[in-house]
């Protein structure tokens, strides 16, 4: 849409309202032609069509890739955030941000077949474990304990 002057007097046209209004009731930085009231209304629509649950998997995908770079020293990961759905689905449990992904083989990029859902409490252990030691049969042998066993919901 063409950009729309401002009036000398101050005001602003608000495509929403459909009226002039102060230019103070407008968002500050990049000219918008809508006022506040409509601008949060518009982010609270977005807010509530993002879904809770691709909130959580944007965390956990996030995590999973914090933990690649500063833990496994990885820069790369191919770990997508539908692959942290797929994990999710796989195990059976509703997405929650007290779950992280990390990957199996701790030498080997993080992938979808490379990554396993562990709960927090087992996250710290396994990370501590890696940091400490770096011996990635110790690590594996505890990723396999874990993958025995169901995870605590």
């Amino acid at each position: 849409m063409a950009p729309i002057p401002d009036s000398p007097c101050g005001l602003r046209f608000c495509r929403d309202c459909n009226e002039f209004k102060p230019i103070g009731e407008f968002p500050k930085g990049k000219r918008r032609y809508q006022c506040r009231k409509h601008v949060e209304e518009r982010c609270k629509q977005w807010r509530r069509k993002a879904g809770v649950s691709k909130k959580v998997l944007a965390r956990v995908w996030h995590a999973a890739y914090m933990d690649a770079r500063a833990v496994f020293q990885r820069k790369v990961t191919k770990l997508s955030q539908a692959d942290v759905a797929k994990l999710f689905a796989e195990d059976g449990i509703e997405p929650a941000v007290s779950f992280r992904a990390l990957p199996v083989d701790p030498s080997a990029v993080i992938s979808a077949d490379n990554a396993i859902l562990v709960s927090m409490d087992e996250r710290r252990r396994l990370v501590r474990e890696w940091a400490t030691n770096e011996d990635a049969e110790r690590y594996r042998e505890m990723v396999l304990q874990l993958q025995g066993r169901d995870l605590v919901r």
